[in-house]
């Protein structure tokens, strides 16, 4: 690897980094059961400089996780069941 090549990639770094941190975040949530924001927010702010573009992440990272999360649900929800007659 040439010195120059090592530079352009050093630009994809910080998606890099807050890509893992995402990643980090979903599991440690996922295995306690809530809190995705809180544990990306705590690892993001550490790694990026532009804190709003943090929040935007932590935003549609957590809409996703939710949505993945209410359709593997949504086939075992019987709607005669829970609503009552």
């Amino acid at each position: 690897m040439t010195l120059q090549t090592l530079f352009e990639l050093s630009r994809f770094l910080p998606l890099a980094m807050a890509l893992t941190a995402v990643f980090v975040a979903a599991t440690v949530s996922s295995t306690v059961g809530f809190a995705f924001s809180a544990f990306a927010a705590g690892l993001l702010f550490q790694i990026m400089s532009d804190k709003i573009a943090a929040v935007e992440i932590m935003l549609v990272s957590s809409i996703a996780v939710q949505i993945y999360s209410v359709s593997l649900l949504w086939q075992h929800i019987m709607l005669s069941r829970a609503c009552l007659p």
